[in-house]
């Protein structure tokens, strides 16, 4: 497992293999709970996040759905939250979704090309082996406050936006002040 950043915005060491190992296996209960206590440029360390599983550059409804929450990332970003794709694209072909993006991408893409973070989120069929999309809401403890995952991407990002304001709102939920934003 080997994940790349290339959003264009930072000076991110090229090599994220230790940030995204601790943001995605460091705790026991991985399925639930992420730990958060990883630092760079590109997300804060106790905001929520929106994570995008998607199926690489090939898939067109995964570049439709980026192009859809790409517009939304300071809408996301003014509510506290922030966002990252996961692409099961290898390192090399990643580069492909960034020259595909017509702009600069406004968020962190990223490398699972060994489908270990996709496995490890259920974002993948085992009886068909094939890995899935998915778009997640992680609270800013780690905890997976909001899924969906299917043989179609989440295309609805206002949605997304407007559940994750909802269910971050909550009483008791662990998070960093989460602002509603239309």
């Amino acid at each position: 497992f080997l994940a790349v950043h290339f959003c264009g915005r930072c000076s991110c060491p090229a090599d994220w293999f230790s940030l995204i190992f601790l943001f995605f296996f460091s705790s026991r209960r991985r399925h639930t709970r992420l730990r958060r206590d990883w630092s760079s440029d590109v997300c804060s360390s106790d905001l929520p996040v929106i994570v995008i599983f998607y199926l690489g550059h090939g898939c067109l409804h995964c570049a439709e759905q980026l192009a859809a929450f790409a517009p939304m990332t300071e809408k996301f970003k003014q509510a506290g939250i922030e966002l990252i794709a996961i692409s099961t694209d290898p390192i090399d072909d990643l580069k492909q979704s960034i020259e595909n993006y017509e702009g600069t991408m406004p968020f962190p893409l990223v490398s699972d090309a060994k489908l270990e973070v996709f496995k490890a989120y259920r974002a993948f069929d085992d009886f068909e082996d094939i890995p899935l999309h998915g778009t997640f809401l992680i609270d800013g403890s780690g905890h997976v406050r909001w899924h969906d995952i299917s043989y179609d991407p989440f295309m609805d990002p206002q949605f997304v936006l407007d559940e994750s304001q909802r269910l971050l709102a909550q009483p008791g939920i662990a998070s960093v002040a989460v602002k509603t934003v239309k």
